[in-house]
């Protein structure tokens, strides 16, 4: 889960980007958000800055796609273990099946009606972001770390 640090958003529709960042703030996202908006510029991103916890990307971009990034980004020693999510309009198996195949740790689409994302975005908020809430007993370590 990625209860704090960047998320990078990766869409190349203003309009998208604005509506995931204004659902963001809705379901009580607080991470910080950075917004690539073409597949060299997250190609630069992530060769220049911090790795940030998690992408969502878009697959449908022009000049290089998501499916680009998401290669580069699974066949790299230094970023393969970043989480990546795609979120995209597309639902095409193909497109599922591939996404996965290169390393996606999930795929969304994004659904036309807004009450449907909100409610995607918040599943989303739930499942890889929010804290849970503690089980006692229950310790959960962190990946390396012996049980």
């Amino acid at each position: 889960m990625i209860e704090r640090g960047t998320i990078l958003v990766v869409d190349d529709s203003q309009n998208d980007i604005d509506l995931l960042l204004r659902t963001f703030k809705q379901v009580g996202v607080g991470n910080r958000i950075d917004v690539c908006r073409s597949a060299a510029e997250a190609e630069h991103y992530l060769q220049t800055k911090e790795l940030p916890a998690m992408m969502l990307l878009d697959l449908k971009m022009p000049v290089r796609d998501g499916f680009y990034v998401l290669r580069k980004v699974k066949t790299s020693p230094l970023l393969r273990d970043l989480v990546v999510i795609v979120l995209t309009t597309s639902s095409d198996i193909m497109d599922i099946q591939l996404s996965y195949e290169l390393g996606a740790s999930s795929f969304l689409t994004k659904p036309f009606d807004l009450a449907e994302f909100r409610e995607m975005i918040n599943a989303f908020h739930l499942y890889w972001i929010a804290k849970p809430s503690p089980q006692a007993g229950r310790v959960i370590p962190n990946p390396g770390e012996a049980a």
